[in-house]
């Protein structure tokens, strides 16, 4: 098990905007004298729920039927790396995840969002205790300004069964919590002030915030603007 760091995407364009190597992906080999490599995902969003082949052009499913995840190996496009002597064609070397959502529209294509980049390149401990502190504190970044994290540490992997049933996922994005199961989407909470989103993060995710530390939200991306 090897783990790599992701280029996590920053802004909802066409044209994919990265923020830096923050995003954790396990390499894993798993069959003895093999380099058959899976991916797994530790982390957040709208990423892998299961392994996933280290395969160019590879589809599993996700959270839901209606959900997939494809990977592909591209190149940048600002990449001055030659895949030869002379060639106009940068190279690939970057793998790309991309979520795959269909459409309500039976007759429409699904649409394709590209979560994050990696490559191949074997990262150690050392890397995300340099890096991580700083992508934090850097204004502007996404773990900075607009993600938290919470780690539960009562989760007995022993006691984990297979779920025979769709997953579900529950976001905060600025002043809405929602609920998303396959196509379908249900509000369940709005929020107008600092208070009532440290009360709607402790009641759906489990994660509380002191009163007095509500302060440090000022000046962050994430804050609520008052009207």
């Amino acid at each position: 098990m090897t783990p790599t760091r992701g280029l996590m995407r920053e802004g909802p364009g066409v044209e994919p905007v990265f923020h830096a190597f923050v995003h954790r992906v396990l390499f894993v080999q798993p069959i003895a004298g093999s380099n058959v490599t899976y991916i797994v995902d530790t982390g957040d969003g709208t990423g892998l729920v299961r392994p996933m082949l280290l395969a160019d052009g590879g589809i599993v499913e996700g959270a839901s039927p209606t959900e997939q995840h494809r990977l592909t190996l591209t190149a940048r496009a600002d990449s001055s790396l030659e895949s030869s002597p002379n060639s106009p064609t940068a190279q690939k070397f970057e793998w790309r995840l991309e979520s795959l959502h269909a459409a309500k529209d039976a007759g429409r294509p699904p649409t394709a969002r590209v979560m994050y980049s990696f490559i191949e390149d074997e990262f150690f401990d050392e890397d995300p205790r340099v890096e991580l502190p700083r992508a934090r504190a850097h204004r502007g970044a996404l773990l900075g300004e607009r993600h938290a994290r919470s780690v539960d540490p009562s989760v007995d992997p022993a006691a984990l069964t297979p779920l025979t049933r769709y997953l579900g996922r529950l976001t905060m994005a600025g002043s809405t919590v929602r609920r998303y199961v396959g196509m379908q989407t249900t509000v369940l909470r709005e929020m107008k002030t600092e208070e009532e989103r440290a009360e709607a993060l402790r009641e759906f995710f489990g994660i509380s915030i002191p009163q007095k530390d509500l302060e440090f939200i000022r000046g962050r991306g994430a804050e609520l603007v008052q009207s």
